[in-house]
């Protein structure tokens, strides 16, 4: 049915429905919706809520046939509904926000139920009791609605508009309050995020104020990436990164929830957490606010671990601003809601730098020591030596050095020397021993964003709603670099849909949904004053929109500098959704179609060219000599690299069509069932240039896979795939194999059926026990990153541009030399003469398919008050086929003749061609990673909560959660396995690898208060006259967070300890545990917060100090706020706030050097969160 062969043809460009005639307008549309459905893109997140309950008389008869008309307070827009023959009601896809309910039928009283709130995804049951009597005779009946949820089972909180506006937000992020749900760590290990303090970034990951709060969370124990936002059931979510696409602006945001293991079959696509928010919208009343909060450097105390040489903090000015209005456009019929937010914040950067002078630009590097750093010793003078004078004497290898440290005029390039007098920086002081940097200045930092949100409703009639909202936000960089030179990553993200819901009848209504998030940026493009002008003597300038010299050696100060273009970047996604309900009897009965479409857009298209001072080092005094700008003026650069333009471009995009169906079935008045199923569909990734080629090696059968129907031909000019050489020429030959088709190795994933269950039991009107069974796919981010490692790899035998490798690097008397001016136009480059050695690349297991979780919970409620309430629960998950990556071709066994022990006669080294025998293809050598689906881990988890909903001026939410995750890998590849960042240490043994995982937090504690003070106009105390004025109405709002440490992860550096891959050059090994040592000292402290005796390197073999075995230092944090309200009249208010983050400036040590053979092994040199931070604020809202 998914497929409906005979509706939708697959195309590259989408699904294409056939035509169809239908007889009439409204089958018409509801057919076109479901086909749109179908053969579209979406994944149903609604986010609407639902009432339910049932109707009774005095003597707990069941009442049939009660007229229920529920009442939106803002835009008076209604919904009925009526009782049937189990006196049960329902009323489905009702709009979050506040409400009145009216039950009435000939005979009884009309019974009416004050103003009430319904969440987004809540359920909300209200049981009415009719009076006997006229039914023109209104009864209201007094009590709130039940906190305790016993309509269904799924595991999350609803945040409301007051709890999101007032509580004390660094930035005003809302990803601070998805910690007050049980089960959500803030602890992140994903692939370009961060925990706590964070700093500004415009390229594809969340944006967020600088040294604001932003947490990419892990819910209920899965990773980091496994979870999707939605903005009114349309996705906004950077899908690589697990975050967040456009940034709500809070004061727009009427309420959110997370939500986790779901017993409704509609939500899916990830395995982890479902952030569902909806924003604010008009209604018959005008209304809005406006606001401003202010920060700078004179309110914030200290940071001690930066500010230790400084004594005060480096300047800075912040401010956030903006507006919002909402109202009628027409009364009781269409709605509008806009709103205006932005943010500047300036501050400087001190740059400091060893940069030459133009002596030595001029390639006299003889008085470096007496006219840069006179009090420097003699090292900061380095000999260079003539590369060009390299011969054998007395069987060494020698070179002459440069006559008094000067290069001859007429062995200086032209080219070269012009760049580097165009664009490297100018010194502007004098160093000194004590601080070895001649150009010290202080540059100014910009960084913005404006943002703005249109939202409009229109109630055609009492059967058909629609909206449509629109999100941009505008970031805005100044990087400084250098003395001049300048970066703007900037980006544009936009996240825009809208949604239509017909009635059919009461009992049969049809929702759609869709939309788009995007975010296109311009990645760190590098500019200067003067522009390209300083590099016109490079021919293929125009067509690589220009190079960047990058410096690595010393005694110069590293860093890249040039002209860049920009390197555009976009992650666009969308979805489109169609759902059909069906109320029948006590069956709520719902089925949908979705997509959503995941692309990839990149474009590279620059030059870089890499120097380092090996050209004109001695060969016989290596570690001393040499010099990168000596070496570059001579033209010889270390490795240049282009992207060709027309081939550097990546595009790709897949997709995941689903379906469901689901029962909600209310049993009787205190029991309710959920059954559903739900089923996955993911694509393959395409790619929209044709000549794109995915390819890859497939490690358990040595093969080297093609997308293709026929081998390239070989290379002869640029086109591309194509062989370096005849098939017959290319090492192990027979293992390159062609897939047959032109897309991609990977085949679709058609196995995803995931059952769900869900039971909701009222044992008394107070008490509530839910229990669920999800298995849920993790469809979305899997394909995604599998796709970006396919096409951004570009696997033999495509080229994407321009690359010598590493050239000039031999010290040789046979030594050809490359010099700048014969690479300058950067010609097209052949494919590697096999695939068999590439590094530094990411491949997957052509047979790779996306994990899945198996998760269940019980959880009991007990309302203790009418306001007050408490829950307890129990919260599981088995996770399978999840990444394991890691250096899958080196030898699973040491290289030696006996591990463990020293080498000597009996127990030598193996030779390379050694450990190539025992690699588990012998013919593969590359060191790249490569992942496979066979990772696991489990997640158990004790949580509770207590929460008060806003009564009496209050409103308070504490959580604790209790959590254990253990597996054997916590992410893509060893960017995302948290403190160390070490790699999979022996990839063959799986159980060596197992531990806590890499974002384990044993235990965290939240707690969110809002509570105003019993004085003032309104309140208990102090109602009238000046003292009211002055000491009424404040209030005092917080957010507590305190967490354990995060797991730590040693290692060894690039050390090939072990001999597994020939000197590999990457990091995998851990040290040795020495026992009877504590690995924790006895004073633990910044400076030593590892034991490093406790620690040694292993002898020849892997080391058996596991991962995780160590934590970091724990995070205690409380940010406050005190707010005055002042009415100016009914409905006008102005609010002064003053906050304080981490208002106690407990200091919290950041992560410590993880490798043992580093110097400052187990030392800490940072913090893991900000100082305390004030901000001040005034909001007007009416």
């Amino acid at each position: 049915m998914l497929a409906l062969p005979g509706f939708c043809n697959f195309r590259q460009g989408g699904l294409k429905p056939m035509r169809s005639r239908p007889s009439v307008v409204t089958l018409l549309l509801s057919t076109a919706v479901l086909l749109l459905a179908v053969c579209s893109t979406a994944l149903a997140q609604t986010s609407f809520g639902s009432i339910n309950g049932t109707v009774t008389d005095a003597t707990k008869g069941v009442i049939p046939g009660a007229a229920v008309t529920l009442t939106n307070v803002g835009t008076n827009i209604k919904m009925e509904a009526v009782s049937n023959d189990s006196g049960f009601f329902r009323i489905v896809n009702v709009r979050p926000g506040s409400y009145t309910l009216a039950i009435g039928l000939v005979g009884f009283k009309t019974a009416t139920l004050p103003v009430f709130e319904v969440g987004v995804n809540e359920a909300v049951t209200k049981n009415v009791t009719l009076q006997v009597g006229d039914v023109s005779e209104t009864v209201e009946i007094v009590g709130g609605t039940e906190l305790i949820q016993s309509a269904s089972a799924e595991l999350g909180n609803v945040i409301k508009e007051g709890v999101i506006k007032d509580l004390p937000l660094n930035g005003r992020n809302f990803t601070q309050l998805l910690m007050l749900t049980p089960g959500v760590n803030p602890v992140s290990t994903a692939q370009g995020t961060t925990t706590g303090e964070v700093s500004f970034g415009a390229a594809e990951g969340m944006t967020g104020l600088p040294g604001s709060s932003l947490f990419n969370a892990s819910v209920q124990g899965q990773q980091n990436r496994s979870k999707v936002y939605f903005v009114d059931g349309i996705i906004n979510t950077s899908v690589r990164a697990g975050g967040y696409v456009v940034l709500p602006d809070i004061d727009s945001v009427q309420e959110f929830k997370v939500q986790s293991h779901n017993d409704k079959a509609e939500y899916g696509g990830v395995t982890g957490g479902v952030v569902n928010m909806i924003s604010k919208s008009g209604t018959n009343a005008f209304h809005g606010s406006a606001f401003e909060f202010v920060r700078n450097d004179y309110f914030d105390a200290r940071n001690p671990q930066r500010d230790r040489e400084t004594p005060d903090p480096l300047p800075f000015k912040q401010n956030q601003y903006g507006g919002n209005m909402g109202g009628p456009i027409f009364k009781d019929k269409t709605f509008f809601f806009a709103a205006y937010d932005g943010w500047q914040y300036r501050d400087e950067t001190n740059i400091k730098m060893l940069v030459p002078t133009e002596r030595e630009l001029a390639g006299d590097f003889s008085q470096i020591q007496e006219q840069i750093c006179p009090d420097c010793d003699a090292s900061i003078e380095r000999k260079i030596y003539n590369p060009f004078t390299t011969r054998t004497e007395g069987g060494k290898t020698v070179r002459d050095q440069f006559p008094n440290n000067v290069i001859p005029a007429n062995l200086i390039s032209p080219m070269a020397q012009s760049f580097l007098k165009a664009y490297w920086p100018k010194p502007n002081t004098v160093a000194s021993k004590a601080d070895q940097t001649n150009l010290r200045i202080a540059r100014a930092r910009r960084k913005g964003s404006n943002a703005l949100q249109v939202r409009v409703d229109h109630h055609f009639s009492q059967n058909d709603n629609a909206f449509f909202r629109w999100n941009e936000q505008r970031i805005t960089t100044f990087n400084p670099l250098g003395d001049v030179l300048f970066s703007t990553p900037d980006a544009t993200n936009r996240n825009f849909g809208g949604g239509f819901l017909h009635s059919f009848s009461p009992s049969l209504i049809l929702e759609v949904r869709g939309g788009k998030a995007t975010q296109p940026t311009e990645d760190a493009p590098v500019e200067h004053p003067s522009g390209s002008a300083g590099q016109q003597n490079f021919p293929a300038l125009d067509k690589y929109t220009g190079y960047i010299f990058n410096v690595g050696d010393a005694p110069w100060s590293g860093g890249s500098f040039g002209q860049q273009g920009p390197r555009p970047r976009g992650n666009p996604n969308w979805n489109f959704a169609s759902d059909l309900t069906w109320l029948h009897g006590n069956h709520s009965l719902k089925g949908g179609f979705q997509f959503v479409h995941i692309a990839r857009l990149q474009k590279n298209n620059f030059g870089e060219i890499l120097i380092n001072s090996t050209p004109t080092k001695d060969p016989n005094a290596q570690a001393t000599t040499g010099d990168p700008m000596a070496a570059i003026l001579l033209g010889l650069p270390r490795q240049m690299r282009a992207y060709v333009m027309d081939l550097g471009f990546i595009d790709f995009g897949t997709g995941t069509a689903s379906g469901y169906f689901q029962d909600e079935w209310k049993l009787n008045p205190n029991l309710a069932l959920t059954l559903g199923l739900r089923y996955d569909y993911i694509t393959k990734a395409t790619s929209g240039d044709p000549r794109a080629l995915q390819s890859g090696p497939n490690m358990e059968t040595g093969e080297w896979l093609l997308a293709l129907e026929a081998l390239p031909p070989v290379c002869n000019g640029v086109d591309y795939p194509c062989l370096p050489k005849e098939l017959s020429q290319i090492p192990n030959n027979q293992f390159i194999k062609l897939t047959g088709e032109r897309s991609s190795i990977l085949a679709p994933i058609r196995d995803n059926w995931g059952p769900r269950l869900g039971v909701a039991w009222q044992i008394s009107p107070k008490t509530a026990l839910r229990a669920g069974y999800a298995l849920m796919f993790d469809a979305l981010p899997s394909r995604s990153q599998y796709a970006q490692h396919q096409y951004e790899t570009w696997g033999w035998p495509q080229v994407s541009g321009f690359d010598t490798a590493a050239i000039n690097q031999t010290i040789s008397p046979t030594a050809t030399f490359m010099k700048i001016e014969e690479l300058a136009s950067l010609p097209a480059s052949k494919p590697r003469d096999d695939p068999w050695s590439p590094s530094s690349a990411y491949f997957s297991n052509p047979g790779r398919k996306d994990p899945y979780s198996h998760q269940w919970h019980l959880e009991i409620q007990r309302e203790i008050t009418r306001d007050l309430m408490a829950g307890a629960s129990y919260v599981g998950s088995q996770n399978e086929r999840l990444e394991y990556a890691g250096y899958a071709a080196g030898s699973p066994v040491p290289g030696f003749d006996v591990p463990g022990t020293a080498t000597s006669a009996t127990n030598t080294k193996w030779t390379a061609a050694q450990v190539d025998a025992h690699r588990p293809q012998p013919h593969i050598k590359g060191n790249w990673v490569y992942q496979q689906d066979i990772g696991y881990s489990s997640f158990h988890s004790l949580q509770g909560k207590v929460q008060r909903r806003f009564a009496n001026g209050i409103s308070t939410l504490l959580s604790y959660s209790w959590m254990k995750s253990l597996d054997i890998s916590s992410g893509f590849a060893n960017a995302e396995r948290g403190i160390g960042n070490s790699h999979i240490q022996n990839y063959h043994d799986l159980d060596s690898n197992k531990a806590v995982s890499g974002y384990d937090v044993p235990h965290l504690v939240t707690w969110g208060t809002v509570a105003e003070l019993p004085f003032g106009k309104g309140k208990r105390f102090l109602s009238s006259g000046p003292a009211s004025a002055i000491l009424g109405n404040w209030q005092m709002n917080w957010m507590l967070m305190a967490r354990s440490g995060q797991p730590i992860t040693l290692d060894m550096g690039n050390a090939d300890i072990a001999n597994i891959c020939s000197a590999c050059g990457v990091t995998y090994m851990r040290p040795d545990r020495v026992a009877g040592v504590d690995p924790i000292p006895a004073k633990q402290w910044d400076f030593e917060w590892i034991n490093k005796a406790a620690f040694t390197t292993p002898v020849n073999n892997f080391g058996n100090a596991g991962r995780g075995i160590l934590r970091a230092d724990g995070v205690v944090n409380v940010d406050f706020g005190l707010q005055k309200n002042v009415l100016l009249r009914e409905g006008w208010k102005l609010e002064f706030q003053a906050q304080a983050f981490n208002v106690f400036n407990h200091i919290d040590l950041g992560n410590p050097t993880t490798t043992l053979t580093s110097s400052t092994f187990g030392r800490i040199t940072g913090i893991s969160h900000g100082p305390r931070q004030l901000q001040f604020g005034l909001r007007f809202t009416y």
